[in-house]
């Protein structure tokens, strides 16, 4: 149904029916000009619409009154043009036809193409047969033959609808398509009709409609019932909706929504949206009488609302309201799939150097019947970030700040305050690239444990200098007479730092993993609560070329070995007590802009055991986007998985 409303609101909006009044305009003005011998273009009307004509010659006869232009004929005015083979006018009849490779191009950016539009009446009625139309946006419409009449509107025979980003014109197949035994305009009600619509999916008819109608490209909005919606699971059965779209004002709308979930109850969603200069409401509601997993026919309710603002000095503000009176229902019953809701406010501010941002929150857990100590609660946190100046161009120098209390995480309070200062200055030499690294953090905490559960309560500080130098060589290479560049890559990084990872409960880098995206940051743990002294060495080799058969090629292979001190969970699937980490490889191959394949693996650093093996596949055609992907995880990755 989706698909139907986007082709609906697309039809309207580019307005063939358009096309036809601004035919009328301009060859009525046009051809005036054309003949001016034969008739005076009046002053006014000049000056209004400037028109430009050329032809490569033109005829006219006293007698009868009748004009034909002939080979390369253009007329043009403001941004719309007319080209033909020929035009031919008849001043007496007010008749004129244009033949020939006709195309007309409107000052929206469409395109339309006819071999032969008639213009009878001084210009009040026109045909135009076969047609086909090119929108800014790259839908097509096509049809067998289209009249236009100033009492009557525009009538379309045999049109065929398709949004497909293809070459409709010369016979291209869309992806998907609607087709029509006969639309028409009616410019009194403003309403475009159909009749016998049929859906097609690569030419096989899907879905069949009887009637149709929608307002025209002069109606922004209007009231009304949209196509309804019929679902069948094994567990709701067979699921009806029915959709009003209800205009309540100028800036604000309302859509009101009915469900009927088989044998297990009803429901209604009712969603809100309003707009100010600076600001914007969305609030859904919903409300219902459905069968939960706890009882038959219980009363739920949730809402999921949010509204944005711009306040003074750039702060962009969000508040959001996400509850439910019943752990289960959103998910069951298709409203919301989140397995956590979530209230919050959030400011944020951010100009060349500097980024702030204020939260606070309060989460509802969906995936469990845990006790409300276990929902964690913000109240508030606060990071600032700012890039210092300096005198050198290739010196980057950044100071990190936070502020977080965070109450009822997995049974424990934690107050804490974070610090950071980090600097960097690349050097750019014959033997290739450099880079110096450093990095300072402390962190405070106050932690307090429910006395029911295990766990450290009291003050701790924590500390951690991190240094670091880098090497790349980006070398272009010669590979069976094509081109590719290829950057060995190799760093350094030493950590001195005081260890709470037994102490401190809520691990910001509990989910770390390494990854060619992390291989080689200083701290690529990222979080507050990971730093341990250690020394490790990474290096790894990056390749990029072009093939004229495989098209875009790009590839990574790299590692990381422990010299010192401890060994970071995550470095690999099978031992995190192993100095070496897993072999991470990758390689992406991209023969043309609507296909790509792509592969990843970690393999095991002594035997080359394939731990883990991502390949994933796309193709782009028309508008539709197919993906495929296939993972692997090694029997290790869930025997050293954290809890």
């Amino acid at each position: 149904m989706t698909l139907f409303r986007l082709s609906a609101f697309v039809l309207s909006s580019g307005g063939f029916f358009k096309l036809l009044a601004f035919f009328k305009l301009l060859a009525g003005v046009a051809l005036t000009v054309a003949v001016i011998q034969v008739a005076t273009l009046p002053s006014a009307i000049a000056q209004e619409n400037p028109v430009d004509f050329s032809a490569d010659s033109v005829t006219s006869n006293a007698d009868t009154g009748v004009m034909v232009a002939s080979g390369n004929v253009i007329l043009t005015q403001g941004e719309m043009r007319l080209t033909a083979d020929q035009v031919e006018y008849d001043r007496a009849s007010g008749r004129a036809i244009a033949t020939g490779n006709v195309i007309f191009t409107d000052n929206d950016g469409g395109t339309h193409y006819t071999d032969t539009l008639v213009l009878e009446d001084n210009f009040a009625r026109a045909l135009a047969e076969p047609v086909i139309s090119q929108f800014a946006d790259g839908s097509w419409v096509g049809a067998s033959s289209v009249t236009y009449s100033e009492a009557q509107g525009a009538q379309f025979t045999d049109p065929k609808f398709t949004p497909c980003d293809c070459d409709f014109k010369n016979g291209s197949t869309p992806a998907w398509d609607l087709q029509t035994s006969e639309s028409r305009h009616d410019p009194e009600t403003k309403t475009v009709y159909h009749e016998d619509v049929t859906m097609h999916i690569y030419n096989v008819p899907v879905m069949y409609f009887p009637y149709l109608s929608h307002p025209d490209w002069t109606v922004r909005r209007r009231s009304g019932i949209l196509p309804p919606q019929i679902s069948f699971s094994s567990d709701l059965g067979t699921t009806y909706a029915q959709s009003y779209y209800w205009v309540t004002g100028e800036t604000h709308d309302m859509e009101i929504t009915p469900y009927i979930f088989g044998n297990k109850g009803e429901a209604v969603r009712s969603l809100y949206r309003q707009r100010w200069d600076q600001s914007s409401l969305n609030a859904t509601v919903y409300a219902g009488r459905l069968n939960t997993f706890k009882q038959r026919r219980e009363d739920v309710a949730g809402i999921d609302a949010s509204f944005d603002t711009l306040l003074a000095d750039n702060w962009i503000t969000n508040v959001t309201v996400q509850r439910a009176s019943q752990d289960t229902f959103m998910r069951r019953y298709n409203f919301d799939n989140s397995e956590e809701l979530k209230m919050s406010v959030l400011t944020e501010r951010i100009d060349r150097t500097r980024y702030s941002r204020i939260e606070a929150y309060d989460t509802q857990d969906l995936t469990s019947t845990q006790d409300p100590e276990s929902e964690p609660t913000v109240l508030p946190s606060v990071f600032h970030e700012r890039y210092l100046d300096t005198s050198q161009d290739d010196l980057t120098v950044r100071l990190r700040l936070s502020a977080i209390q965070l109450d009822n995480d997995d049974s424990t309070d934690i107050k804490r305050w974070s610090s950071e200062l980090y600097a960097r200055q690349d050097f750019a030499t014959d033997y290739g690239n450099f880079e110096l690294e450093g990095r300072l953090s402390g962190q405070y905490r106050d932690i307090d444990t429910a006395t029911d559960k295990t766990g450290y309560t009291g003050e701790l500080g924590q500390g951690a200098l991190s240094t670091g130098a880098g090497w790349a060589l980006p070398t272009s290479v010669m590979m069976m007479d094509r081109v590719a560049i290829i950057e060995p890559r190799a760093k350094i990084v030493a950590t001195k730092a005081t260890d709470r990872t037994d102490k401190i409960p809520n691990r910001d880098s509990a989910d770390f993993r390494l990854d060619e995206a992390n291989l080689f940051l200083l701290h690529r743990e990222q979080g507050d609560d990971y730093n341990i002294t250690t020394a490790r060495v990474d290096g790894g080799v990056t390749l990029s070329m072009y093939d004229p058969y495989l098209g875009d090629v790009t590839g990574f292979v790299g590692s990381s070995v422990r010299v010192s001190g401890q060994t970071p969970d995550g470095l690999n699937a099978a031992t995190d007590g192993d100095k070496y980490s897993d072999i991470l490889a990758s390689l992406t191959i991209k023969p043309e802009d609507t296909f790509s394949i792509s592969m990843s693996g970690r393999f095991h650093p002594r035997d080359l055991y394939l731990n883990e093996t991502q390949i994933g596949a796309s193709l782009t055609l028309d508008r539709t986007h197919l993906s495929s992907t296939y993972m692997q995880l090694s029997k290790s990755f869930f025997n050293t998985a954290n809890e």
